[in-house]
This record gives structure tokens, sequence and C-alpha cells, in this order.
């Protein structure tokens, strides 16, 4: 799915339904994690300003930097009014390549412990918040329903209308458990388990047709669709057939 500048897509935990949501809703207190993994299967195509991979607007957003449209190819990890802000060094991606990005939280790590609370991984390697940290906020927990923007989740836009992702979607995945990277690398373009445990949701951006939203794929006993939108509006609108790629031909370079 080619969102380049045009398209985003979110969803929120509280649209969540079927037989089985309720349970899920319990067991995890509401959508509230003290464990989480977040996966997309992404190309970036261009640098943007504070470009959105994936996240919560105003509560936890994982974005590109804000450095003369992120040429530098930076990511950052920015909490609560900045109270937590984390940035990579320059180049932790490449353009115009198809790349497996995770982010591994685990609340139970002190707030000053960042590299190992919260663990970005591109392609299989850790990279390290090494050029910015601050961390004057401590979370016990990643409230999935909290944040601005109604509380979605969101990738390729968020807030004013100029966080373009500019590249396109394989999958995106959301656990409420941290994966190790081995469960990374060996399912990152398809999920080999038979028991996923701690899969909430699952997206696959090739529906193959034109469409407004994109199905769950967890096969579970509840659904979460990924609404599509315009970069300018969050109203679910309709991503047209031409705009999908070929999945066969991705390819991730592991490290």
């Amino acid at each position: 799915m080619n969102l380049g500048r045009d398209y985003g897509v979110w969803t929120h935990f509280g649209e969540m339904v079927g037989e089985g949501a309720a349970a899920i809703k319990e067991k995890t207190n509401n959508f509230k994690l003290t464990q989480m993994t977040w996966e997309t299967v992404t190309r970036i195509d261009e640098t943007n300003w504070l470009q959105t991979f994936m996240g919560k607007e105003g509560y936890f957003i994982l974005r590109g930097g804000d450095w003369e449209g992120n040429k530098g190819r930076q990511m950052e990890l920015v909490g609560i009014s900045d109270k937590l802000k984390l940035r990579t060094g320059h180049g932790a991606f490449e353009l115009g390549k198809w790349m497996h990005i995770a982010l591994v939280v685990d609340c139970s790590k002190g707030k000053d412990d960042y590299n190992e609370k919260y663990k970005l991984y591109v392609n299989g390697k850790q990279v390290k918040w090494d050029d910015q940290h601050r961390t004057d906020i401590d979370y016990q927990e990643i409230d999935l329903c909290a944040g601005n923007d109604g509380g979605k989740i969101s990738i390729g836009r968020a807030s004013d209308d100029r966080r373009f992702l500019c590249g396109a979607l394989r999958e995106a995945r959301i656990w409420n458990v941290c994966r190790t990277v081995e469960q990374l690398k060996a399912n990152a373009t398809e999920l080999q388990e038979e028991h996923s445990d701690g899969l909430l949701a699952r997206w696959i951006f090739s529906p193959g047709a034109s469409t407004t939203y994109v199905e769950d794929a967890t096969n579970a006993d509840y659904d979460l669709v990924m609404h599509i939108c315009k970069y300018n509006n969050w109203t679910e609108t309709d991503f047209p057939l031409d705009r999908f790629g070929d999945a066969a031909e991705i390819v991730i370079p592991f490290n």
C-alpha cells in the first residue's frame, strides 16, 4: 500500500468488536499495557518533518526527526508534552528499501534505562537512542486508547497534516508482550508461529482491491479494522487499486 504523501491509516482500540473483545479488554485492563511490541514492514521513499512511523500523537509516538525535513534519517520516540524524547543518530533507516521496524516496550525497566525500556529494532538490529534523550516521564503502562487525535493509533499522519510517512506499508502488528529479536526476525514478513501469544492486532496492507479499510488479520474471535484516510482529515476514504504494489517483491535485509 503506497501511502506516499496522500494517505494515512488509523485504528482505535475502543472500536474492537466480536465475541472475544470483552475478554481481551479485561485481560489487558482496558488496553493498558505494561509490555508492548509494535511492528511495521515499511518502505520510506523520502524524508519529511516528523514523519509518522506509528503511534499516538501527544502521548507515545514513533516518528522522524525535525532537522531540515529529517534529512538526517533519524527516528524519535516522543511522549506526553515531550517529557519523553529519545532520538537516534543519523542514518537510522535507508530510503527506497523495505525494512522491518519494531519497538519493544518493557515498562518494568527504569526510566533512565531507556535503551532497554524502549528497544528500537530496524531489520533485526537494535538502534540506540544515542543522539538525544529526555526521560522526565516514566511510563508504567501504555494506554492504547489515550492521546490526542481522539486516542487513535496512526501510521502516516498525525495532528497537523504535515507529518506524512512518505512511503509504503506491507504489514503492522501490535502485541501485549515483549517480542524477542529472534521472534522478530523469524516472523517479519510472514507470521510463522502456530500460536501467537500476545498478538492483539495485525493488518496486512495488500487487499488487492479498492477499499476504505483493512481488515484485522489475527484470525481471532474479535476484529479491529484499520481505517484509510487522506493526509488532511480522519474521514474514511477510498484507497485506489493502482496504489497497491507487489508484495512478492519485498525482501528484508536483516542485520
